[in-house]
Formats: C-alpha cells, sequence, structure tokens
C-alpha cells in the first residue's frame, strides 16, 4: 500500500512495413530481440519463445499496427526477484525483516506478523 508510480506504459506504431521497427521522435527504431527455450511441464521438447524490446522496456502487448512497451523503474535491479523470494519464503518475521533489508523491492508499506506474536513494519525501497 501507499506505493509510488513506478511503472509506465508506452503505446508504440509499429512500422506497417516492417514490424520490428516502431516510430519515436519522427524516426523509425529497430526493437531488439531475444529468443529463448522454455521448458513447459507436460511437454517433451521446451518450445522457442522471442522476445521484444524497445528502448523503453519490453513489448508487453500487439495488436495490428501498436505494440505497448512497460517501463519499470526496478527493473534493473537484479536483487529485486532474489530479495522477493526470500521475503516469501521466510519463516517468522526475522527472516521476512531480512530480506526486506536488501533495499530491493520497490517503495511500499510492508506489515508483517508471525505465528509467534511478533509485528514489524517497514517503508522499503530507497
Amino acid at each position: 500500500t501507499g506505493g509510488p508510480d513506478t511503472a509506465d506504459v508506452y503505446e508504440l506504431t509499429l512500422d506497417p512495413d516492417d514490424p520490428s521497427r516502431y516510430l519515436y521522435d519522427g524516426e523509425w527504431r529497430q526493437l531488439e530481440s531475444r529468443t529463448v527455450e522454455v521448458s513447459v511441464a507436460g511437454e517433451a521438447a521446451p518450445r522457442e519463445a522471442t522476445f521484444w524490446y524497445s528502448h523503453h522496456g519490453p513489448i508487453v502487448a500487439r495488436q495490428g499496427d501498436k505494440a505497448w512497451a512497460a517501463a519499470l523503474a526496478y527493473q534493473e535491479e537484479i536483487g529485486y526477484l532474489e530479495s522477493k523470494y526470500w521475503f516469501m519464503v521466510a519463516e517468522d518475521y526475522e527472516g521476512a525483516a531480512a530480506a526486506l533489508d536488501v533495499r530491493q523491492i520497490m517503495p511500499q508499506n510492508v506489515m508483517i506478523a508471525d505465528t509467534g506474536g511478533n509485528i514489524y513494519y517497514q517503508r522499503t525501497g530507497r
């Protein structure tokens, strides 16, 4: 609760002749792509998935000649997911508080209570 605005979505106009390009300030820019193999439960072979990126961030949706790119203030913070993981698997407030102390989670009001009767509050972020 009480977090700041840390994300934006940009609508991009794609080149009708080459949908791997988008218009920015009157000029066409090239989208970057990355193809990865993704293992899917119950399937013997991995699937290939291609992800596209603009200078704003990853493309999260496409429709016709439009694409939408997400920009997140914390998308380059490599400790964010690790901190969230340790927070989620913490067995008590001390473990959760230690995960928050990494200061990689975006600013939020976080309240924690555990089965030992401990209550903890922290305003996360930097």
